[in-house]
């Protein structure tokens, strides 16, 4: 069971590199994007991108996606949920100076993929 620290990050979910590994499908026709999420608690997640990324290219506020996580420990276990971009903002400092922040709003478990009606 995943234990709240440090605000909104998850001690079970937290790899030893400080990311969580991530699939994102824009539909379920879409390939998966593999990324690193920064942070991740029950109603929000947000990950780095550049400008130049295809995924970056098919995104806008508003669009609903489906994402499959990784927890951490001994299980490896795998959660499946809808999310919807809910904020795209540039970062203007470094280490992540010209990359763009999306902000994530989870929108509860599914079943993995999900099909066209669930979008």
């Amino acid at each position: 069971m995943a234990r709240e620290i440090q605000g909104k990050k998850y001690q079970s979910l937290k790899k030893a590199d400080n990311f969580y590994r991530a699939e994102l499908r824009l539909s379920s026709s879409d390939i998966g994007y593999q990324l690193k999420l920064r942070e991740l608690n029950k109603n929000e997640a947000c990950f780095f991108t550049k400008q130049d990324a295809m995924i970056f290219k098919k995104l806008e506020i508003g669009k609903k996606l489906e994402m499959k996580y990784w927890t951490g420990g001994k299980t490896k276990a795998v959660n499946c949920l809808k999310a919807k971009v809910k904020n795209i903002t540039k970062r203007n400092q470094e280490p992540l100076n010209g990359h763009y922040r999306v902000y994530l709003s989870l929108q509860g478990e599914k079943k993995w993929p999900l099909t066209e009606k669930q979008f």
